[in-house]
């Protein structure tokens, strides 16, 4: 389902915790095991762009950046949930979180 929401990220990775906000984002969020998140926008998508730039950071450092996700509309996100990006594919723009402890 396509929505057009703020979304509000906090991301942790060792002991460095930080807080990001991301307006009117056009995308497209699904979810069964795992939550799909998809730029749909005609524009460039700043959360795609910064997810995949952390993303790059962790693979070059061999570490995990958690996730903590809120909406401003209604969406399939589970804010109490804390995940990491397990795959990204920047053709689609396609960024795939599974839930930590799982």
């Amino acid at each position: 389902m396509e929505f057009k929401t703020n979304i509000s990220v906090t991301v942790e990775n060792g002991k460095e915790k930080s807080q990001h906000l991301f307006e009117n984002e056009v995308l497209e969020v699904t979810r069964a095991t795992k939550l799909w998140i998809k730029n749909t926008s005609e524009n460039e998508s700043n959360f795609f762009e910064t997810v995949k730039m952390w993303y790059g950071i962790d693979i070059n450092t061999k570490t995990t950046s958690y996730y903590s996700i809120s909406t401003s509309e209604m969406t399939p996100v589970q804010e109490f949930q804390n995940y990491y990006v397990s795959k990204i594919d920047e053709e689609d723009q396609v960024i795939i979180f599974e839930w930590n402890g799982y």
